[in-house]
Parts: C-alpha cells; structure tokens; sequence
C-alpha cells in the first residue's frame, strides 16, 4: 500500500485530516523505532550467546558464565517482547493506514 501524505486528502475536513496523518506518520516513526530497538536486542542476543560458549568448559569463568547466561536469558525475553511488539504495532498501522486510506477520495498522486 502507497503511503498517504495530507496531500492526498479529498473530501475531508483540512484540519482533522491534517491530524489523522500527523498521526499515521508518528506511529510509523515509532514502529521503526520498535524495530531499531529489536534489532539492537538482536544483536545483544548473540553477543551473550558468544559469551557462554567462550566461558563454558573452563572452571575459572564458572562465575562468568553463570552472569552471561542470565543476561542472555533476559535479553532473549526483551527481544521476544519486542518482536511480539512489533508485530502488534505492524497490525494496528496497517488498520490506521486502512482507515486513513477509507476516508479519502478520488484518485490519488503516488508518494
């Protein structure tokens, strides 16, 4: 679906469709924040797990390991949070877009 800028209003009241889109926009700026902030626990993840397998087998890091699988736990829990997020955030845009899209009319120039 094309994204719909306030130029593409048709019918509707200039001030209320000035805000719906205003509103659009921010809540995909904050979905892409969302997936900026999952792919930093992305990254978080694997750099734990690169941490237990360095610590593992050796008696020395016992303590290390313990502390990197505890913060590889945590951070697979925010980042399955945050996909689960994500997707939530994804369908509620989809359906504002939909709803954006249902209240103007005509045809519409492509962005």
């Amino acid at each position: 679906m094309p994204l719909l800028r306030a130029r593409d209003a048709k019918g509707m009241d200039g001030y209320a469709a000035g805000i719906y889109f205003q509103f659009v926009d921010r809540y995909r700026e904050q979905l892409s924040e969302l997936r900026a902030e999952a792919a930093e626990l992305d990254r978080r993840v694997v750099e734990a797990w690169f941490q237990c397998l360095a610590f593992t087998d050796d008696e020395n890091f016992t303590d290390d390991l313990r502390e990197a699988r505890g913060e590889r736990d945590e951070t697979e829990r925010r980042h399955a949070a945050s996909l689960a997020a994500i997707a939530r955030a994804a369908q509620r845009l989809a359906r504002f877009e939909r709803t954006l899209q249902s209240l103007t009319t005509g045809p519409r120039p492509e962005a």
